[in-house]
């Protein structure tokens, strides 16, 4: 994929395209305790979800554990992408090489600008017009000068989960790399 300006590529994924979960079809969200690697389920109505239990998970992804949840399209592992221990453990889980980097969820736009140096024009304008939404912006990161992708959640439950984390969550899907 060729950058567009700044190192920025576009990824529109088909969650456009995908409906939401039927109302009846409670998503879980799965809690993956930092350490002990203790196991915690937890079912939540899309329409109402449990804040209280979202934020369970951002408290435990903030503290490096890893906690499964529902986004628009898929299952994902969310993990605080600041934290090593906890992006080493992520990569164990999804037997994922180290060269693959993962998608990072932020919560506000203004995220973006701790995140990348990246300061164009053309960069704002997409991010306005389908933030939250499925589009990934793959733009240089703050601290190595390498791609990343960050992206902005348009589920409630994923989003919600990302606010309350206060922090980048990396968030590839819930399978398995190979």
């Amino acid at each position: 994929v060729q950058p567009l300006v700044c190192g920025l590529v576009l990824l529109v994924t088909l969650a456009a395209c995908r409906k939401e979960k039927a109302d009846d079809q409670a998503p879980s969200v799965s809690f993956l305790l930092p350490g002990d690697g203790a196991e915690v389920t937890i079912k939540l109505d899309p329409r109402f979800p449990d804040f209280e239990a979202i934020g369970r998970g951002a408290k435990i992804v903030r503290q490096g554990g890893l906690v499964i949840f529902p986004t628009e399209t898929v299952y994902g592992i969310a993990a605080n992408a600041d934290n090593a221990r906890a992006l080493v453990r992520l990569r164990e889980v999804k037997r994922r090489s180290e060269d693959k980097p993962f998608t990072v969820m932020i919560s506000k736009k203004d995220d973006l600008l701790k995140q990348s140096p990246c300061r164009t024009p053309v960069l704002f304008k997409l991010v306005d017009a389908y933030w939250p939404g499925p589009l990934t912006v793959v733009v240089p990161d703050r601290v190595q000068g390498k791609t990343l992708g960050f992206r902005i959640p348009n589920q409630r439950v994923a989003l919600a989960l990302v606010r309350e984390a206060g922090c980048p969550v990396a968030a590839p899907s819930a399978n398995i790399s190979e």
